[in-house]
């Protein structure tokens, strides 16, 4: 009711009590992450976290990947944008809705890189481009690096997750490669956060 209201401050303080009681319930996790995405301020880098925290509990939950793509776009890390929300993709072929976040994401790819090291992989943004164009699920996941693999995905976990105001690094199945401790489809697993962005 408070996310309806857009009381963020309580809704957040509500989703956060449901995670500590429910720290085994993904969903609780992803409505955390989404509510702190939306409130403003600092919240996409604590909903990284919080998304994290449910895709370690159901790894193959499309809805925290999409999501998950959503808080990087706001954090202008679109190239992370882009392979989330192709992860999500992969996982729910149905949702076409996302080739047009997946469009956007793309076209701002490499925006945040040196001037020289942009003008370089210009080519690979123009294929992915293209790929994404004829949504092609294929062909993006083979211009697109660091996409998801459901094969490797691990069963979902039986350890509960840090409840909010935790350890904010991440441990367990799904370690990996953004600043955030964003999965890594190739590694498999979450690495504790070192460096980069503060997400607690």
């Amino acid at each position: 009711m408070e996310n309806i209201n857009f009381n963020y401050d309580a809704a957040i303080a509500a989703l956060a009590t449901a995670c500590r009681l429910r720290p085994h319930d993904h969903t609780c996790w992803n409505k955390l992450g989404a509510t702190l995405a939306n409130s403003g301020r600092d919240g996409a880098s604590k909903a990284v976290v919080a998304y994290h925290q449910g895709l370690q509990l159901k790894p193959n939950y499309a809805r925290s990947w999409s999501n998950l793509a959503i808080a990087h776009a706001q954090l202008g890390e679109h190239n992370d944008a882009a392979r989330f929300y192709l992860s999500s993709l992969v996982l729910n072929p149905q949702a076409t809705h996302i080739w047009n976040f997946l469009h956007s994401a793309v076209l701002n790819m490499n925006s945040t890189l040196p001037l020289e090291e942009a003008n370089a992989a210009e080519g690979d943004k123009k294929a992915a481009l293209e790929a994404v164009d004829r949504r092609d699920l294929e062909a993006c996941t083979r211009v697109i690096p660091g996409v998801l693999d459901p094969q490797a995905l691990p069963a979902r976990m039986q350890e509960p997750a840090a409840a909010p105001g935790g350890d904010p690094r991440l441990h367990g199945p799904l370690r990996g490669a953004c600043r955030h401790g964003a999965p890594d489809p190739h590694q498999g697993t979450l690495r504790p956060l070192v460096g980069g962005r503060n997400c607690s």
